[in-house]
């Protein structure tokens, strides 16, 4: 499968696998020193929801974090084919679910265990369900970011301070990470869009006017159709398996909002192409709509209309690009 800059979703994925890499998995008669061996005694494991709608705590996409894995996960190499029959074998309760986000113990610049007033960067990695590594899991970093900086800042001067940044460090990215008031900002380089015409798209479009077509120059990267404003997008039709029959893109739906309110644009993503029908709240296609839309919107607030919901902001700052949003802790527990 061709790896595409996209995020999970609550029952199947549309994420960037990177090159094979898979979770390693823990044999049937594991004791408790196995599971110490890559968990440590006190590790939590914690179940948020990221994107949510601040005002009702509700919406948002999922993810179990489990912080304190006391090696690089990025390293890992085993197969795992089913993340809840993973959690199962971690006697982790079925309650916890979305992508599994490992935060390493491990200090990554020293290899020795980490300490948070003397270092702020952190080793994170996002699974899908069926244990393919994420390459960019946007609500993965934003949970990950907000347990950070919500849980784990006692005791850390440099934490405690409102202006303080994290670095996150997924894959071959690096995102910076800050905490205003409640909302958490993850920062991005810019991924520039280019005009584009494709003669299919009308297959998909049925009724709706078009207004413009954009692609990031990826040929798995995203496809960005904006129709009229205020155009309703809950009566898009999922797409289904037919997009793949036209392009390995995802395609993010997008329209401006004219009334004042609480959101200016609103937006749905799909990707059938990689095993997903919807994406419930998806921070990756976030930051690329951040360029398209600028300069029309220096900043966003979006409503991304799937069944849960999700709510993303945006600021598009020339050379990089920042994603908002809130986020839950629904159950936490220790392993």
């Amino acid at each position: 499968m061709p790896s595409v800059p996209v995020e999970y979703s609550h029952s199947k994925y549309d994420s960037d696998p990177s090159s094979g890499h898979k979770l390693d998995s823990l044999p049937d008669d594991h004791t408790k020193s196995d599971r110490d061996s890559q968990f440590g005694t006190h590790s939590t494991v914690s179940r948020f929801r990221a994107f949510i709608d601040a005002s009702t705590q509700q919406g948002g996409n999922a993810c179990t974090l489990i912080s304190g894995y006391s090696s690089d996960p990025a390293q890992q190499t085993g197969v795992v084919t089913d993340i809840s029959q993973y959690l199962q074998t971690l006697q982790i309760p079925p309650l916890f679910d979305g992508a599994l986000c490992l935060l390493s113990s491990v200090d990554i610049d020293d290899q020795a265990p980490s300490n948070l007033s003397d270092s702020l960067s952190f080793q994170v990695s996002c699974f899908t369900p069926s244990g393919d590594m994420i390459q960019c899991c946007g609500h993965g970093l934003l949970s990950t970011a907000f347990h950070i900086f919500q849980f784990m800042s006692s005791g850390s001067p440099k934490l405690a301070s409102e202006s303080s940044t994290i670095q996150l460090v997924m894959g071959d990215s690096s995102v910076n990470a800050t905490l205003d008031g409640e909302c958490v900002w993850l920062q991005f380089p810019v991924i520039e869009t280019q005009p584009a015409t494709h003669a299919w798209l009308p297959l998909f479009f049925t009724g709706f006017d078009i207004q413009a077509v954009a692609q990031t120059s990826a040929a798995d990267g995203y496809l960005i159709v904006q129709l009229l404003d205020d155009s309703d997008l809950s009566k898009v039709q999922l797409p289904g398996s037919a997009l793949a029959n036209f392009s390995q893109r995802a395609l993010i739906v997008t329209t401006a909002v004219s009334a004042s309110g609480p959101h200016n644009m609103h937006f749905r993503y799909f990707a059938p192409q990689y095993g997903v029908a919807e994406d419930t709240a998806t921070g990756s296609a976030m930051r690329i709509l951040a360029v398209f839309w600028h300069p029309r919107f220096q900043f966003l607030n979006a409503l991304q209309c799937s069944t849960q919901q999700g709510v993303l902001k945006s600021v598009f700052c020339h050379d990089h690009v920042k994603v908002g949003g809130f986020c839950v802790r629904d159950n936490t527990t220790t392993i």
